[in-house]
């Protein structure tokens, strides 16, 4: 798969579906802010497409959004002596309400996450954040294809 090729397509795609309804000058913000993702070249192509993936419907009213590599401080489990921790998070979504917030943690993992050091660094991450309110899912690259592959094919996807 040409992931460049594929951002691209999904970019037209989103924009083609977008909804009439919504004020021109609030979608022209939405595209923006993927057009300015998809241009920013410390991303790598897989983070895009995986971005576009999770923004897919930007006109249709969702009550959430997503913010890649948010930077979170929250309280340690391990160390409470600690006043906390800070953590990159891949994209965080956040959702709900200020009464009920919904905060999700997507972590995107790589080859070099497979190693041991890396598992239990990212073990004591989730940890964390489970335990100050973050739902966390953790996908790796090869599932990150499959499922791109799937969105392209219009099969069922995450």
């Amino acid at each position: 798969m040409d992931l460049k090729v594929f951002i691209k397509n999904l970019r037209r795609r989103i924009e083609d579906g977008r909804d009439e309804f919504t004020d021109e000058y609030l979608r022209n913000i939405q595209f923006k802010y993927l057009d300015d993702f998809i241009d920013d070249s410390t991303y790598s192509d897989l983070e895009k497409a995986f971005f576009l993936i999770l923004n897919q419907f930007p006109g249709d009213h969702k009550e959430y959004f997503v913010k890649p590599r948010e930077m979170v401080l929250i309280p340690d489990v391990y160390n409470l002596s600690c006043p906390g921790i800070e953590y990159e998070i891949d994209f965080a979504i956040y959702g709900g309400s200020i009464e009920n917030p919904v905060k999700v943690a997507v972590e995107c993992d790589g080859l070099r996450s497979h190693r041991q050091r890396h598992n239990n660094k990212d073990r004591r991450k989730e940890v964390n954040l489970q335990a100050n309110g973050w739902i966390v899912m953790r996908f790796g690259s090869k599932e990150i294809h499959n499922e791109l592959i799937k969105f392209e094919n219009n099969e069922n996807h995450i």
